[in-house]
């Protein structure tokens, strides 16, 4: 399939495919200089690509050089035709054995080719080798021993980066600003003609080194391979967590049928105790009254026995008396209360038995997929700290107050907000709310929206008072401000507010929300929980970009930290999603 052109060991043939061990057919060549057959490059890169889709690139199957695709291509198998053709082994494949100068063959001469010119890729006698190491033009021809051609290290004549893309004889030397395109001077008079700004390669690369584009691309660069660093290593860690978790849940099993199997064991030895108990039991009883029984026979056939006799060969006085004598041991005999025992052995078995036996697993093995984009999220270190739970609440919202305390609103008809101190301990109850949903502070102020009254109610952040009302006369959910202007979620729209209550603006979304987050990198983040999605907006209205997961159900709460890094609380899918800055 495959055989190098640099790095070769002396004594290889670079004719030979090193997978196949074939003449090279129709060979093309990497980036990294080895070379391939079409169909041998074509199956490996169609083996790798197809495997895992989208995919950017593959590994030399020889060296393992990264060969990035960056041409975009739409089916695996046309990658092959990125790839030049290495059309210097199929010269040398084409000659065979032939040993004459080509360029004496064609003055009609026969010559003996001692040299090998990878350039003009033609066999060379020693007078034309020398002719050729002399010109101007072929100087600096690569040549190669004709003896050792199939053990050296030829390297084809690859396009050189410094040649134009579209015209291969000409040097690139001008830059269009406007495609961001390298060119040569045929370029710019037919393509770039119309381009307002075309510099010399010198001053695009000395414009170049004095911005700070290189270093912020090589940061993104760097912090892009840090992330997909990262995620791979979770992604390792995960399936060792999943293979240790594997090995404890079939360790547990085995204990756990190990006691089971004891119990049931144990279980078998009652039983079989139990049955021998009762057999001996019942056996006693039956053999009890069997005595009884054969006593009773024994006895009605000693009195018959001695009738018969008496009245064979017994006198008078012996038949009169064993008569009576039989006659009274009938009536004691049927005086005696004879009974004849019949004893069942049964059994009850266990309903648990009964259930044990439809048993189809002995566990139900699920296993969650959960995707996360690796550039929309990041890794934080988030530990317990406190938990609190409010009697007979329906919290909505909360926020952490500038003197350290936090404030929880109580989302019902009567309801109030409850201020916490760094313990966690309530210290204020803000009563007589109306359906209390979200809480903003704002200087010393602290503004409460309230969804039955429809309006925002203001305290002071110091005592906790009233101030003053806002009457909006509209559902209001989530609230944030930023600088001097408010901007508060109701129902389908997102109006923006002063401290007083007069509308500055109002932004038609068209979709129901629930929560808002300011940030100083952009005017507005909102979460909508029946979409699933976070957008930012500008002041005008615009988005700026939707956050959207697979993992983020119903997105209701939205915070930030000092870094603006965004957190987004899942509601339904009981997660938090980090979106960062």
């Amino acid at each position: 399939m495959a055989t190098s052109l640099k790095d070769i060991h002396v004594g290889e043939d670079v004719t030979l495919c090193s997978i196949c061990f074939e003449k090279f057919k129709k060979p093309r060549y990497l980036p990294c200089s080895h070379s391939f057959c079409h169909s041998c490059l074509s199956s490996y890169i169609v083996s790798v690509c197809t495997s895992t889709e989208p995919r950017l690139g593959f590994h030399c199957p020889l060296c393992r050089e990264y060969i990035h695709c960056k041409d975009t291509v739409e089916k695996p198998e046309d990658i092959i035709n990125v790839f030049p053709e290495n059309h210097l082994l199929e010269k040398i494949l084409e000659k065979g054995d032939q040993l004459n100068c080509e360029p004496c063959l064609r003055d009609n001469e026969e010559e003996k080719a001692t040299t090998y010119c990878a350039t003009c890729m033609e066999n060379l006698c020693q007078v034309c080798t020398k002719c050729h190491k002399k010109g101007l033009t072929t100087k600096s021809h690569r040549l190669y021993p004709l003896s050792e051609i199939k053990s050296t290290s030829i390297v084809p004549d690859s396009v050189s980066n410094l040649t134009c893309v579209k015209h291969k004889n000409r040097e690139i030397e001008l830059f269009c600003n406007d495609h961001e395109a390298l060119c040569c001077t045929m370029c710019v008079s037919t393509e770039h003609r119309k381009c307002d700004s075309v510099d010399t390669v010198e001053i695009a690369a000395q414009s170049l080194r004095e911005s700070d584009k290189l270093s912020c691309l090589l940061t993104d660069v760097m912090n892009l391979e840090k992330k997909l660093t990262g995620s791979k290593a979770r992604q390792e860690k995960n399936i060792s967590e999943i293979e240790d978790c594997v090995n404890n849940m079939t360790e547990n099993a085995e204990k756990e049928i190990k006691c089971i199997m004891d119990h049931l064991e144990k279980l078998r030895n009652n039983l079989e105790q139990e049955i021998s108990e009762a057999v001996k039991t019942s056996k006693e009883k039956l053999w009890k009254n069997l005595e009884i029984v054969t006593d009773g026979i024994s006895c009605a056939k000693s009195c018959a026995d001695k009738v018969k006799k008496s009245m064979e060969k017994g006198s008078d006085v012996e038949l009169l008396l064993e008569y009576y004598s039989a006659r009274a041991t009938q009536v004691q005999l049927k005086s005696i209360k004879f009974t004849e025992k019949y004893i069942r052995i049964s059994e009850k078995k266990s309903e648990m038995l009964q259930k044990m036996k439809d048993i189809k697993t002995l566990s139900q093995i699920e296993a969650f997929d959960i995707e996360k984009d690796v550039f929309r999220l990041c890794e934080k270190e988030l530990s317990f700290k406190q938990e609190f739970s409010p009697s007979n609440a329906n919290i909505r919202s909360g926020t952490f107050l500038s003197n350290s305390r936090f404030i929880v609103a109580n989302h019902k008809l009567e309801g109030h907000c409850n201020i916490y101190d760094e313990d966690f301990t309530c210290i204020k109850i803000i009563d007589g709310l109306r359906q209390p949903f979200a809480v903003v502070e704002y200087g010393d102020d602290l503004f409460v929206t309230c969804c039955d009254t429809r309006s925002i109610k203001v305290f002071s952040s110091s005592d906790f008072m009233e101030t003053r009302n806002i009457d909006l006369d509209i559902y209001v959910y989530g609230i944030t401000h930023k600088n001097d202007a408010f901007f508060v979620a109701c129902g389908d729209k997102i109006i923006k507010i002063n401290k007083n209550g007069n509308i500055l603006n109002e932004y038609k979304t068209g979709l129901r929300f629930v929560h808002l987050l300011a940030l100083n990198s952009v005017d507005l983040v909102y979460s909508n929980k029946e979409k699933n999605t976070v957008i930012a907006m500008n002041d005008n209205g615009n988005n700026l970009w939707e956050y959207k997961s697979s993992n983020l159900k119903e997105p209701y709460g939205l915070e930030r930290d000092s870094a603006e890094n965004i957190f987004v609380a899942g509601t339904e899918s009981r997660n938090i999603h980090v979106l960062p800055r």
